[in-house]
């Protein structure tokens, strides 16, 4: 299964998500801990538990193109 994700990943030339949902996960979990908290909370109420992933995984990610944004405007990193 995951090779095949792989192998999809690369024969598209797409980035794969998981760096960067790691790297968001991070920033998220240093900055505001709380919202793991209520990320496993949805993820128990949610009959569909794929569609509740996709929808964090978009959240989280904008959180972290946003921080992104910001800090390149602050030049931070």
């Amino acid at each position: 299964m995951t090779a095949n994700i792989n192998a999809s990943f690369k024969k598209n030339k797409l980035y794969h998500p998981f760096p960067l949902l790691f790297s968001a996960c991070c920033v998220c979990l240093i900055t505001q801990p709380y919202i793991f908290l209520i990320i496993f909370k949805q993820i128990q109420k949610h009959k569909n538990k794929f569609a509740c992933l996709q929808q964090i995984y978009f959240f989280v990610a904008f959180w972290h193109a946003l921080f992104k944004i910001i800090c390149l405007k602050l030049s931070v990193f």
